[in-house]
């Protein structure tokens, strides 16, 4: 679907979440018209379509965020627009639980104060208490999420500045040529085999679909790997990992299949299992399932 699924995905809840809420439905979802409660506003009235669908969209998009959308790359002069996303979106993750757990007066979360909305059982009748919460909730909530950001992302964009990400980018144009690939990235790996530990370097190349010939496709960026980053002498070993998914944010499905190859004379540290095997993930909510198999190269 050439990376729209995560796009999809959201539009699919926002859409579901936005009209069900809304007047329409009396402010019920199936989740809710279970339960028995309904979303309102502060005189008790059902919510208008927009106001749901907004409601809705804050509601998902840390989620859908998290879980699809930063795997789309940003230029580097998009990088301010990227920043603030990932600021927006961590406010949002963290003041979720952080204003149902703590807002007492009145448990709304922080889309509902921002629509100024309410969930209330079924029966309930009137005006709602329109209190606003505490400003330091918003202060605490707003450095919690300032502190993630410095320890996760923060790092994050100022490598995607650096040399190394130019040179990940010189080989995923040189793999373009070959076949279609949407980013490449990299990492170190210490493992211990038989109570020996050796150094891997793993390429991750992500891709929308495998080509014809995927052993070739892989010798080949080991190849350029070995011109471009000089990795003898460094690592031990070198795995090129061929990644594709699809995921709708909810539900997806990922593949990764890896090419392993030695980088010294020292030893083998690769079976027939492992030397070329591939693992299938798939993904519902929380909950996730991996199988590997292995692969005749």
């Amino acid at each position: 679907m050439n990376g729209w699924e995560a796009y999809i995905g959201l539009a699919v809840a926002v859409a579901y979440f936005g009209i069900m809420n809304s007047s329409d439905f009396q402010g019920q979802t199936l989740g809710k018209r279970i339960l028995k409660i309904r979303v309102v506003d502060k005189n008790g009235q059902y919510i208008p379509m927009k106001t749901s669908l907004f409601r809705a969209l804050l509601l998902q998009l840390p989620f859908f965020f998290f879980n699809g959308l930063t795997a789309h790359y940003f230029p580097n002069f998009l990088m301010p627009v990227a920043v603030l996303i990932v600021l927006a979106s961590l406010f949002l993750a963290v003041g979720l639980p952080y204003f149902y757990l703590f807002n007492s007066q009145t448990r709304q979360s922080i889309h509902d104060l921002i629509c100024k909305t309410y969930v209330v059982p079924e029966g309930e009748r009137g005006e709602f208490d329109t209190k606003p919460a505490p400003k330091f909730h918003y202060v605490i909530v707003s450095v919690i999420s300032g502190l993630l950001f410095l320890i996760i992302f923060l790092p994050m964009v100022l490598s995607s500045l650096s040399p190394a990400v130019s040179k990940n980018q010189k080989l995923e144009n040189e793999l373009s040529r070959i076949h279609p690939v949407k980013s490449v990235s990299a990492i170190v790996r210490s493992r211990v085999d038989k109570e020996e530990g050796y150094d891997t370097e793993i390429f991750y190349i992500n891709m929308d679909e495998y080509p014809k010939d995927s052993a070739a496709f892989a010798d080949k960026a080991e190849q350029l790997v070995r011109e471009m980053y000089r990795v003898e002498g460094k690592y031990d070993a070198l795995s090129i990992v061929l990644t594709k998914q699809c995921s709708i944010g909810i539900a997806g499905i990922m593949i990764e299949r890896t090419y392993n190859y030695r980088l010294n004379d020292k030893r083998d540290m690769f079976t027939d299992d492992t030397r070329v095997h591939q693992i299938t993930v798939l993904q519902l909510g929380y909950l996730k399932g991996k199988t590997i198999t292995v692969i005749a190269k």
